[in-house]
């Protein structure tokens, strides 16, 4: 879990990323959702959204924006920024 993971990292000495917080919140989302095939499906219907938000901003770097405007990569900065915000050792790459 998150949790585990984090208290690992602080015994060893570690900083926390808030990538590492963001990609861990996607293991999350997936036992959510039911194990890896219905993650990949809810990936997949959350890429239409994520495409007309990027055209609707018009922004140079579409891909990235494409995946930042995901609603589930959404969700997982937004779990990724509440919980490195709340910890001393976490770093904001």
């Amino acid at each position: 879990s998150m949790g585990q993971l984090m208290k690992v990292q602080v015994l060893r000495g570690g900083r926390i990323t808030r990538l590492l917080l963001h990609e861990l919140a996607h293991t999350e989302q997936c036992d959510q959702w039911g194990g890896r095939n219905r993650y990949a499906m809810k990936w997949f219907r959350n890429l239409a959204p994520g495409i007309v938000m990027a055209l609707k901003k018009g922004e140079e770097k579409f891909g990235d924006r494409i995946h930042d405007e995901m609603p589930m990569e959404k969700n997982a900065e937004k779990k990724a920024q509440s919980l490195c915000g709340g910890l001393s050792i976490c770093v904001f790459d």
